[in-house]
């Protein structure tokens, strides 16, 4: 993934509609069919993902020192766009995984902390 990518899956704080903003965003598997789950990270103005990547240039995860709310979606029905129907969540004060790269998020990768990586909480 690339930062754009990321970018995707971070919306403004505030209810949000899984199936609609996975369509608006066109967030979908590689071979074209809809994802499982989808997780969209709240912003936290002024803190976003993108913030905590500065100073490393190599390729690390980092548990984000702040935390953000989240939607999980979790795809109910359909495997195809556009007959993707999803059910969701909400996840309070959580906090997240992301993978850096040239001092950029490029990937969500969980909720919660880092598990098992050296580098630990920034």
């Amino acid at each position: 993934q690339n930062k754009e990518d990321l970018e995707k899956h971070i919306v403004n704080s505030g209810p949000i509609n899984c199936a609609d903003m996975i369509r608006q965003r066109a967030i979908k598997n590689p071979d074209g069919s809809c994802k499982k789950i989808n997780t969209f990270i709240h912003k936290a103005s002024p803190f976003t993902p993108d913030f905590f990547c500065d100073g490393d240039p190599s390729d690390h995860k980092l548990t984000c020192p702040h935390n953000f709310d989240l939607t999980i979606c979790s795809r109910t029905g359909g495997k195809w766009p556009p007959k993707c129907t999803y059910a969701q969540s909400m996840v309070k004060n959580s906090q997240i995984c992301i993978v850096c790269a040239d001092n950029r998020p490029v990937h969500f990768s969980s909720e919660g902390p880092c598990d098992g990586w050296h580098g630990g909480t920034v």
